[in-house]
């Protein structure tokens, strides 16, 4: 249940965030970008939380957040089609450009997140 229930916010936010950015621009799939910083983000804080011994994150705070919410909210599935589309449409510089920031962008905010949260902690 609680995977269930952190899952289906994390998809309800994914799609906010991809409807009203494929409104803005939509020669670039920029929602599953966000949604993969914002990912990288929130996984780095849950990680540095986790492996913090000043805080106790229960096992069921692991799942709705890591397990439902994440997994649904960032999918690599969705990035894979989208890529795989840039190319398939000649536009192979900017799926080289998209693949870049989406990987070398999420483990940025990753750290990111690990670290604020580290700095939160002292």
């Amino acid at each position: 249940m609680l995977v269930g229930l952190g899952a289906a916010f994390g998809a309800w936010l994914r799609w906010l965030i991809t409807y009203f950015l494929s409104t803005v621009d939509p020669s670039l799939p920029h929602g599953t970008l966000v949604v993969n910083l914002i990912g990288g983000l929130v996984i780095g804080i849950s990680f540095a939380a986790i492996q913090s011994t000043s805080i106790h994150v229960s096992e069921e705070i692991k799942l709705i957040l890591n397990v439902g919410f994440l997994g649904a909210f960032t999918t690599f599935s969705t990035y894979s089609m989208e890529l795989l589309n840039l190319f398939l449409k000649g536009e192979v510089a900017l799926g080289i450009l998209f693949a870049a920031l989406n990987v070398i962008g999420a483990l940025i905010f990753c750290f990111i997140g690990y670290y604020l949260f580290s700095l939160f902690l002292k």
